[in-house]
């Protein structure tokens, strides 16, 4: 999708710089997925504080119990 934006010619430099990509678009674009996975990062920590997934790791759960299983030698 395009989309018309208005950026400071010394923040687009900045990131530009920052991220290592040299196109602008696809800088803008890379620092946008970012942002929103930093932002379900935050999310989802902030649901494990307050408990939401406290039954994902009853220490009964079957994705314990798997994790706990050692990996054959043939994998």
């Amino acid at each position: 999708m395009r989309v018309t934006i208005d950026i400071e010619d010394k923040m687009l430099d900045e990131l530009v710089k920052t991220t290592g990509i040299n196109k602008k678009g696809p800088a803008i674009s890379f620092a946008v997925s970012e942002y929103m996975r930093k932002s379900k990062l935050k999310d989802f920590g902030k649901k494990l504080r307050q408990g939401v997934y406290a039954d994902a790791f009853d220490d009964d759960s079957e994705a314990c119990l798997v994790a706990e299983r050692p990996l054959s030698q043939d994998s």
